[in-house]
């Protein structure tokens, strides 16, 4: 079970505000932009492309039928992995 399950559904109002704005006017050809992780995939952004801001830079999404009712911050990586480089130690033969 998947963790969006057992949370609560939770959907802001300024996200559903601007949700019936970009339906209206803006259709398919605009990219809509999100700060807020913690609300639900509405099914009304089935097949539309948007990006989800994870504290740097915003992580593109295409919302697909499988994606609703889960979470946006399902989708947007807030940690870097951390990978350490070996360093080349040369020896040198006399």
């Amino acid at each position: 079970m998947t963790r969006s399950v057992w949370k609560s559904l939770h959907m802001s109002f300024s996200l559903l505000k601007k949700c019936n704005t970009f339906l209206e006017t803006y259709h398919k050809w605009k990219i809509l932009k999100l700060y807020d992780r913690s609300s639900m995939i509405p099914l009304c952004f089935e097949s539309h492309k948007v990006l989800i801001h994870n504290g740097m830079t915003f992580i593109p999404l295409v919302v697909s039928a499988d994606n609703c009712i889960s979470k946006f911050g399902e989708y947007s990586r807030t940690r870097v992995r951390c990978v350490f480089k070996k360093a080349d130690k040369v020896v040198k033969k006399k």
